[in-house]
């Protein structure tokens, strides 16, 4: 009986040891690839020239510091976007006044759209050394009355999960979908598929998100504002009666939106807070966004403490991206 609990005792023992060692070499390894990523970051960042190192660094200040797209990296929203345009000098439309127009053509033309799409150029020749297996970059133009165009990024991680939830809504926008694959493929590379998916506030709002309740409310106030001619101006003409049901509906709906968070996060950064959307203050879902957004700002502003941004945001990305192999 001894013998055995001797025995036993050995065999349990060397396990651990087995175990120790293995976890030892796991945390060796994992140490060993952050150094290794950060040499890399390094070496990459003193192969720039100074040009390209000003405009990468723009180009991601716009995109982390006045949008949520830090929060995408650390693993917190399935996606997120920045706004921009490109210069245009021929603006054509019937639907715009002349001082209209003017005023759209010296907005297109503003040096900081200018700058941010010099820094797009430029990180669409490195972006394939740092994200492709999880994180991806998208560009979205639409050329009307002025060239609009919108960096998206995407934690595909993040994403699948809601496909699957929501794959009977997403399914509804294009007959070609099949599976998770099929739905990411034609959000990244179908033109038409992709005016359909931004024109849906609600699905856009989910991957953004935003909170499913929050996200169907917004879908509500566009279809609102489109049907009262607020945001779309059509030959179509309302009876009286039904434009005050609209506006009235419209009224009521716009009392249970709130914008921005009620945070209490100490703002040291210049970061987004990452909830600067339309919410309903009384539904326990943005209430627990807020506190969600609070908590990744703050891991935000910890990562960018007393490093150099774009270095911190290179690695952020070479982070995520490798998400499984770490």
């Amino acid at each position: 009986m001894h013998a055995q609990t001797n025995h036993l005792f050995r065999l349990i023992f060397s396990k651990l040891i087995f175990l120790f060692i293995i976890l030892g070499c796991t945390s060796s390894h994992q140490h060993e690839g952050k150094i290794a990523k950060k040499a890399d970051v390094k070496k990459f960042l003193l192969s720039l020239s100074s040009e390209e190192h000003f405009l990468l660094d723009f180009f991601f200040r716009c995109m982390i510091q006045e949008d949520a797209i830090g929060q995408v990296f650390l693993g917190g929203k399935p996606m997120s976007f920045y706004s921009s345009m490109k210069p245009k000098t021929i603006i054509n439309s019937s639907r715009i006044q002349p001082l209209d127009r003017m005023e759209l053509f010296f907005y297109g033309m503003d040096d900081r759209h200018a700058l941010f799409h010099k820094g797009l150029e430029v990180w669409k020749k490195y972006e394939h050394r740092f994200c492709g297996n999880n994180i991806f970059f998208d560009v979205f133009e639409q050329d009307q009355e002025l060239h609009f165009i919108q960096v998206s990024v995407f934690n595909k991680q993040l994403m699948v999960p809601l496909f699957d939830h929501y794959f009977h809504q997403f399914k509804n926008l294009s007959p070609s979908i099949k599976d998770n694959e099929s739905l990411f493929n034609l959000l990244m590379h179908d033109q038409k598929f992709k005016e359909k998916f931004y024109s849906r506030e609600d699905l856009l709002g989910i991957c953004l998100g935003y909170g499913e309740k929050n996200a169907k409310l917004f879908q509500k106030m566009v279809d609102l504002l489109t049907d009262t001619k607020k945001i779309d101006l059509t030959l179509k003409k309302l009876s009286p009666e039904r434009f005050r049901s609209l506006e009235n509906e419209l009224a009521v709906l716009e009392k249970s939106f709130s914008g921005g968070i009620k945070d209490h996060v100490s703002r040291r950064f210049l970061f987004n807070i990452g909830l600067s959307f339309r919410t309903n203050p009384s539904d326990p879902e943005t209430l627990l966004l807020q506190k969600k957004y609070a908590t990744l700002y703050k891991q935000l502003v910890h990562a960018y403490t007393g490093a150099p941004f774009l270095e911190k945001t290179l690695e952020l990305i070479y982070t995520a991206d490798n998400i499984d192999s770490n």
